[in-house]
């Protein structure tokens, strides 16, 4: 019989792993040359040399991510049946039907197979909008691994749109913030020391990368941060704000998928925010939500709090 057969859930995991490696060499050549802009305004040649040695980093990140597809493809897969992984009988090892056999001695089926077993096993189908990317994507990463083409050009923005567009396609509700402040969180200093300040940091610096780089319908379609309309502070992101900088505006009330207003939500936390239903006494501020304290969250007033 077949033994260690995977769950869908290792496929997930390390699906999600890649992604996050992914995900991390592109945004950290984002921060680093917004901090670069801020503080030294380089010029147009510091610039374009900035990006030409990052090139190679960003090829590698979309390769990685076209590897994190893959393995959540087979995850989906996995959860109607691992054994749909496996190629045919003729290229099974020797013998396993008459000794017990890893999974991981059997070949599974072809990369470029993936998409047509999903749509041929599950419920819904994948977009065709999606299927062509992750083409292009296979076709990329293909073409990194047997040596890399000097005219390649990636940006890195091309990078964040591809690992949440396979969160949109292929994660059954998640959002990849929520993904990726797990990963922060589980860091393997993170056993050492208590680094909820520096994940909140880190949160916040991303989420002004990806409001300055991405369209506002594609911020509010991957994140659910609607960026014309009225954000609050977050009273823990304004703590980490104050030792080491950064803006901790992120907060809104967050909207259901029925357009139901629900309690307000940091999106840099990725948790709900308990505040007090309240007008802000300053005369100058119209919000109408002050944290426990009684600060406002927009304009930062000490407002009375009634006993």
């Amino acid at each position: 019989m077949i033994t260690d057969i995977p769950a869908p859930d290792d496929f997930f995991c390390s699906g999600w792993r890649f992604l996050d490696y992914g995900w991390s060499q592109a945004i950290e050549l984002l921060i680093d040359i917004r901090i670069q802009e801020d503080e030294l305004q380089p010029d147009s040649t510091d610039i374009h040399e900035f990006w030409e040695l990052g090139r190679h980093n960003l090829i590698t990140s979309l390769a990685l991510v076209q590897q994190g597809i893959e393995l959540l493809l087979k995850g989906c897969i996995a959860e109607v049946s691992p054994y749909l992984l496996i190629t045919q009988p003729q290229q099974w090892p020797g013998k396993c039907d008459k000794n017990d056999t890893f999974f991981s001695q059997f070949r599974t089926i072809d990369a470029q197979d993936l998409i047509k077993v999903y749509d041929t096993v599950r419920e819904n189908r994948l977009s065709e909008n999606f299927k062509g990317r992750v083409d292009e994507l296979r076709k990329h990463r293909n073409m990194t691994f047997h040596g890399i083409n000097k005219s390649t050009i990636v940006e890195a923005s091309e990078v964040l749109r591809a690992v949440f567009e396979a969160v949109e396609n292929l994660n059954s509700g998640k959002r990849w913030l929520e993904v990726h402040k797990n990963f922060l969180e589980n860091t393997p200093i993170s056993r050492i020391n208590d680094i909820d300040y520096s994940v909140k940091y880190r949160m916040m610096k991303e989420m002004e990368i990806i409001v300055q780089n991405l369209k506002p319908e594609e911020v509010e379609k991957y994140t659910g941060f609607r960026v014309k309309e009225k954000s609050y502070k977050c009273p823990w992101c304004g703590r980490v704000a104050r030792k080491y900088g950064g803006e901790p505006k992120f907060v809104q009330e967050r909207v259901d998928k029925d357009g139901i207003t629900k309690s307000l939500y940091c999106f840099c936390c990725c948790e709900n925010i308990e505040t007090i239903k309240a007008d802000c006494q300053s005369p100058d501020c119209d919000s109408t939500f002050l944290d426990e304290d009684g600060v406002c969250l927009i304009c930062d007033h000490e407002n009375e709090l009634d006993n």
